[in-house]
C-alpha cells in the first residue's frame, strides 16, 4: 500500500470523526433552542390568556354598568358580545395547552372553576336583564366582582411560576450544555486515540510491506546474481533438493555431460551415477 493512500485515508478518517462530531452537536443544540422556544411560546400564551380574560372580565362589567344606566351607546348585543367573549376566554383553560400549564399554578384550577361556575350561572339573569334596570344589573356585577381579587391573584401566582420556571429552565439548559460539552469532548478524545492507534497500526502495516518488499527484491537480486555466477562458470554445476531431484544446471554442466538441462530436470539425481551407486544413493 502507498503511503501517499495511507495519509489520505487517514486524513478522511479524521475529517470522518469531526463532521461526525459536529453533525451531535448541531442536532442537540438544535434541539435545546427548540425546546427553548416552545417553553417560551407555552409560556407568552399563559400570559396572553390570563391578560385576555382579566381585560374582557372588566369590559364586560363596564358593559354591564353601561347597559343598566340605560347609556346610549350600550346596546344589548354589545353586552351579550361581551358575555360570550368572556365564556370563551375561560373556555382557553379548559381546553388547550394553556390549561395543562394552568394546573400547575397554586390555586389556578379553583380560581378558574368558580369564575366558570358563576359566569354560567347568571346566563338567565343576563337574557332577562332589561336597560336601566340598576338593581338586576348590581346584582350580576356583585355576582362577578366576588372574583376580582382571585383572578388578580391568579395573574401574580401565574407570573412567579412562570419566572421561577425560566430560572429552573435555563438553569437545567446550562447544565445540559455542559453535559453535551463532556459528552463531545469525550467522543472528540476518544475518536482521537481510536485514530492515533489505527495511525500507528497503519504506519507499522506499512513499515512491514517495505520491510518485506525490500526483502523479495534482496532475495531476488541475490538469486539473479547467484544464476549469472552459476552460468559463467566453466566448472559444472547443478542443484537439487534434499530428496534429490534437480531443479537447475548449468551451461557447462551441458558441455560436460552432453545433456540437455530438460533432459536431467525434475528427475533423481541419482540417473547420473553408476548402477551400484544408483541402488545406494536414496539411503543416504
Amino acid at each position: 500500500m502507498k503511503p501517499l493512500v495511507l495519509q489520505n485515508r487517514r486524513i478522511s478518517l479524521v475529517l470522518t470523526v469531526l463532521a461526525f462530531a459536529l453533525s451531535m452537536l448541531v442536532g442537540l443544540v438544535s434541539l435545546i433552542h427548540q425546546t427553548r422556544d416552545e417553553q417560551v411560546q407555552f409560556k407568552e400564551m399563559l400570559y396572553w390568556s390570563a391578560a385576555q380574560l382579566d381585560r374582557e372580565y372588566w369590559r364586560f362589567l363596564e358593559s354591564l354598568s353601561q347597559y343598566s344606566a340605560s347609556e346610549r351607546s350600550a346596546r344589548r348585543d354589545e353586552l351579550t358580545l361581551r358575555y360570550d367573549i368572556l365564556l370563551s376566554r375561560i373556555a382557553v383553560f379548559e381546553t388547550s395547552e394553556v390549561g395543562r400549564r394552568l394546573s400547575v399554578i397554586e390555586g389556578g384550577p379553583q380560581t378558574l372553576a368558580m369564575l366558570t361556575a358563576t359566569a354560567k350561572g347568571i346566563e338567565p339573569n343576563i337574557k332577562a336583564l332589561k336597560p336601566g334596570d340598576h338593581v338586576a344589573a348590581t346584582e350580576i356585577r356583585d355576582r362577578l366582582m366576588v372574583h376580582a381579587v382571585a383572578l388578580f391573584q391568579l395573574g401574580q401566582r401565574i407570573n412567579q411560576t412562570e419566572q421561577a420556571n425560566a430560572v429552573d429552565y435555563r438553569r437545567k439548559t446550562r447544565t445540559t450544555y455542559w453535559a453535551i460539552t463532556a459528552m463531545l469532548l469525550g467522543g472528540l478524545l476518544t475518536g482521537t486515540i481510536l485514530v492515533v492507534l489505527l495511525v500507528k497500526e497503519v504506519r507499522r502495516a506499512n513499515a512491514l510491506v517495505i520491510s518485506a518488499s525490500a526483502a523479495e527484491q534482496r532475495a531476488l537480486d541475490s538469486e539473479l546474481r547467484t544464476r549469472e555466477i552459476v552460468s559463467t562458470v566453466s566448472d559444472a554445476v547443478i542443484t537439487a533438493t534434499i530428496d534429490g531431484i534437480v531443479e537447475s544446471v548449468n551451461p557447462a554442466f551441458e558441455r560436460m555431460f552432453g545433456l540437455d538441462a530438460s533432459a536431467i530436470v525434475g528427475r533423481n539425481v541419482s540417473l547420473l551415477m553408476s548402477s551400484g551407486d544408483q541402488k545406494t544413493h536414496d539411503h543416504y
